[in-house]
């Protein structure tokens, strides 16, 4: 017998319940999510993002993609699909590199343009793309701050 599913209904929580008023104000506040949740140790790509509200605070985590040890692809729609859903105003992104180098590559930065300009259409700023390693990390927006739009008005 075949059963087919007419309609499905997702449910997205947020990974650490009870730590919704941390206020994301720099990249700093925002690698020990990362680090601590999914990044360190991994011995393969994973693209992640950090969901804020129009106050700045901490709304979601979510892991976007698995890739390999030397590549990991993020769909925009992927990447905005819980934050849209969470009424998040902004995203700071990240993926680690497992070989332990921070240097961005060529399609690390035409990925980040790529979910930026999404991100605008949206109506969501990337605030940041940060590389992560065990030990290290490094700031897309910090080596190209150009490239990044103004970061939305956060209420004090």
């Amino acid at each position: 017998m075949e059963h087919k599913v007419k309609e499905a209904i997702v449910t997205y929580r947020n990974l650490e319940p009870g730590v919704k008023k941390i206020l994301i104000k720099t990249d700093y506040d925002a690698v020990p999510f990362f680090r601590r949740i999914l990044l360190e140790g991994e011995p393969r790509e994973q693209f992640m993002s950090l969901s804020m509200d129009g106050a700045g605070q901490f709304v979601s985590v979510r892991q976007v993609s698995i890739g390999s040890a030397l590549n990991c692809h993020a769909n925009p729609r992927d990447v905005f699909q819980a934050a849209n859903i969470e009424g998040a105003v902004s995203v700071i992104l990240a993926h680690n590199h497992p070989d332990g180098g921070t240097n961005p590559s060529k399609t690390d930065k035409a990925l980040t343009k790529v979910l930026i300009n999404a991100g605008l259409i949206l109506g969501i700023t990337v605030i940041d793309h940060l590389i992560i390693t065990d030990d290290r990390w490094l700031s897309l927006r910090g080596k190209w701050p150009s490239m990044f739009p103004s970061r939305p008005n956060v209420k004090a």
